[in-house]
Order: structure tokens, then C-alpha cells, then sequence
């Protein structure tokens, strides 16, 4: 399964870049859910992260409460 992470991004490119080798550094960690990388689109949410899965629920128990999750977001699934 594909899940696609929409958020909102206010900060510096320096700042956008720590986010995201957090991010990565956090995932690897995680047997089961592959962060597969990070985009820009040009929607009201201007950044999203990409995961692939097989189990929604892993995804899930390892996001709540992550300083690497927001609370203003949108998920997809595929």
C-alpha cells in the first residue's frame, strides 16, 4: 500500500532539510514501512512524504504522537 502524507511546511530550507534526514533516520527504524521520499507539490499543502506499507496499522502506531507528524494534515491511501 502507498500512503501519501500532505503537510504544511513553515520553515527554513535549513530546517526543512534536518526535518527530513530526521525523518528518514526515524523510518529506516521501523521493519514494515518504507519511507520512499519527500515532495513539493503545487496544492494547498506544499509538502508530502511518500510510504510504502503493508500494514496501515504499523504505520499508524509509529506515527502517533512523532514530532515528525503534525496536526494539520491530509492522508491518502492507495
Amino acid at each position: 500500500m502507498i500512503v501519501i502524507y500532505y503537510f504544511q511546511w513553515n520553515g527554513t530550507r535549513e530546517e526543512r532539510l534536518a526535518y527530513e534526514k530526521e525523518a528518514k533516520e526515524r523510518w529506516d527504524k521501523v521493519k514494515g514501512v518504507k519511507l520512499m521520499g519527500f515532495y513539493s507539490p503545487s496544492i494547498g499543502w506544499n509538502r508530502a512524504m511518500f510510504f510504502e506499507t503493508d500494514s496501515l496499522d504499523l504505520l499508524m502506531k509509529n506515527a502517533k504522537g512523532s514530532p515528525l507528524m503534525g496536526n494539520n494534515e491530509v492522508v491518502y491511501f492507495l
